[in-house]
């Protein structure tokens, strides 16, 4: 798959079939892949090219100054992407000359002039253009006007309802990584840098790596989950903690700590993939630290019932090596 960032990297190229997936591809989910899928196949049927076109950083940013946390970094979006089989990925950047485009200009000056679009995917809520005036109807219309096939596809359902990013990040802010995992069609990861904290897990007798996440990341909501833990010598599997550590004095900010079960080494400044699997407890104050060690005991064998003899879709088949030379 090819990255593009500007009109002038793209191969446009006279009598080759383009089909074009639009959206914002933020978690790249069920409902995310299935119009993705769709693309991909139409321009397979023609002997074409399938693109995935999206604004980046998300346009709320840039209007609001603020947009909702990213489920998946965009080069995680990238890696899903290509094993579906996209041919170039678009990520245009969007600035507030972007945003003043009426939904006709985008459509003639991006998807026809700009990439040959002969067919378009698109969601049933997909917006465009200035103050989001373009609907999925609206780009129906325009777009028949130059030949343009449109495709408009419906919600993707789930046992809980239409599969949208914002549904993910309520399961997740609860906790319900699981449901998270059936949403999104692999188990919710988060990929940090390992740094110092203060050994006190190691004086427990379950060192810990401390995981740093960039602040516009999506994280679960506080617990105790039970996890896959992916760095560079291989997977493991993990008690993870996320919140406040109120036994051992609360923290600043919420911590994400990650105790490997039957691992010996050290993991300081590298990277590491979280993939949380499921919720094993709350997050409790303890009246000592026995306690709380007999708590993480328990735990790490509930995690071991957990994590052992099950197959989990990852978000992606790379290794963690890979994944370190790629983030």
């Amino acid at each position: 798959m090819q990255i593009i960032h500007s009109m002038a990297q793209f191969p446009k190229a006279a009598g080759v079939f383009c089909s074009v997936a639009l959206g914002n591809f933020d978690g790249v989910h069920l409902g995310h892949q299935t119009l993705i899928r769709f693309a991909v196949e139409k321009a397979r049927s023609k002997k074409g090219i399938s693109v995935v076109f999206a604004f980046t950083p998300h346009p709320l940013k840039v209007l609001k100054g603020q947009a909702p946390p990213l489920l998946t970094a965009q080069k995680t979006q990238m890696v899903l992407m290509e094993g579906m089989g996209v041919d170039f990925f678009f990520a245009y950047p969007f600035d507030r000359e972007v945003a003043e485009i009426t939904p006709a200009d985008f459509v003639k000056s991006f998807l026809i002039e700009g990439l040959g679009a002969d067919h378009i995917s698109a969601g049933f809520n997909y917006t465009f253009g200035y103050k989001a005036q373009g609907k999925s109807q609206n780009l129906r219309e325009i777009c028949a006007r130059f030949g343009c096939e449109v495709e408009i596809i419906p919600a993707v359902m789930s046992d809980f309802g239409p599969i949208s990013s914002s549904l993910i990040r309520e399961k997740l802010l609860k906790g319900e990584v699981a449901e998270a995992a059936c949403l999104l069609g692999y188990c919710y990861a988060l990929f940090g840098r390992v740094i110092e904290g203060r050994k006190i897990g190691r004086r427990l007798g379950f060192a810990t790596a401390n995981v740093c996440i960039t602040s516009d990341t999506q994280r679960p909501g506080n617990g105790v989950y039970a996890a896959l833990v992916d760095e560079p010598g291989g997977i493991h599997q993990a008690v993870v903690n996320v919140g406040w550590r109120p036994t051992v004095g609360r923290q600043l900010s919420p911590n994400i700590e990650a105790h490997l079960l039957d691992f010996f080494g050290d993991l300081y400044g590298k990277k590491i993939m979280l993939h949380f699997v499921a919720k094993l407890r709350n997050e409790e104050h303890f009246a000592s630290f026995a306690e709380l060690a007999e708590h993480i005991k328990t735990d790490c064998e509930k995690a071991k019932i957990v994590l052992t003899d099950k197959k989990f879709n990852l978000i992606t088949d790379l290794t963690c090596q890979e994944w370190y030379n790629i983030i």
